[in-house]
């Protein structure tokens, strides 16, 4: 057995090694011809694009153009300049519960103040008082004040 194998695997090795090559005479040569494309014919086409638009939810309308155009002038309304509200320096120190009204400690501008709803000190009225915080009010903006 060991003899067949070694057989087959030195005819192979002949073959591909040791045999000299042959020459290229018994093959068939065929002509080249230079193959030229026909590019005389253009295809044209049109996109249908009148399907419906996924993110406006509209059918695709055709723009008609007119002979006339009108000019339609719109006056923008002027933005309205929001006047800015300077606020002091505000810290709310906490509650104070008495019997006969709620006070509350603020230090406003550096000053200490005991301050009781609808208080106005330094043009800032006391909206309400909570015990975590303090809501006040200086033309028509109102702010939330928390403990420190």
């Amino acid at each position: 057995m060991i003899a067949i194998v070694a057989l087959i695997w030195g005819v192979i090795v002949y073959k591909f090694f040791v045999k000299p090559k042959e020459t290229d005479d018994d093959e068939l040569h065929f002509p080249m011809k230079a193959i030229t494309k026909n590019t005389d014919t253009t295809q044209y086409f049109e996109i249908a694009a009148n399907y419906r638009d996924p993110f406006l939810k509209n059918i695709y309308k055709p723009i008609i153009k007119k002979d006339t155009i009108k000019v339609i002038k719109k006056e923008l309304p002027k933005p309205e300049i929001k006047k800015t509200i300077y606020w002091p320096i505000i810290q709310y120190k906490g509650l104070i519960a008495s019997k006969s009204a709620k006070l509350g400690v603020a230090i406003i501008n550096n000053k200490q103040h005991l301050v009781t709803k609808g208080d106005l000190i330094d043009k800032i009225a006391i909206v309400n008082l909570y015990p975590d915080s303090i809501k006040l009010k200086q033309e028509n903006e109102i702010k939330t004040f928390y403990k420190k």
